[in-house]
């Protein structure tokens, strides 16, 4: 099983593709901006959860379907696959959670 490779890297400098230096960024802009960043982040948190949440259903009923077609490796290609698709959105709706935020707090000061 591969992860995605943003997943895989960080240490103590801040690369611009690491997972973990994106999040604590999020999580440093949140508490630095707290009333501010919370609305926001629960906002395209909740809106981007449903998508997952909807999406979960489709996603077993095709992995067991391809699981009693083709076996378990092509079930659990397809499953690490979604998975990976939603690790890197995740990323990509948290880089514009970080971008928006800047913005809208550079504005306030």
């Amino acid at each position: 099983m591969r992860f995605p490779s943003e997943y895989t890297t960080g240490n103590e400098e801040f690369p611009l593709d690491s997972a973990y230096w994106t999040f604590f960024e999020l999580k440093m802009l949140a508490h630095h901006y707290c009333n501010l960043a919370f609305p926001m982040i629960q906002e395209v948190w909740s809106r981007f959860e449903a998508e997952i949440s909807a999406s979960r259903t489709r996603t077993e009923s095709e992995a067991l379907r391809i699981f009693k077609s083709s076996g378990r490796e092509e079930a659990s290609q397809l499953l690490t696959t979604r998975s990976n698709d939603i690790a890197r959105e995740t990323l990509v709706q948290t880089r514009q959670l970080i971008a928006d935020i800047k913005t809208k707090a550079w504005f306030m000061e």
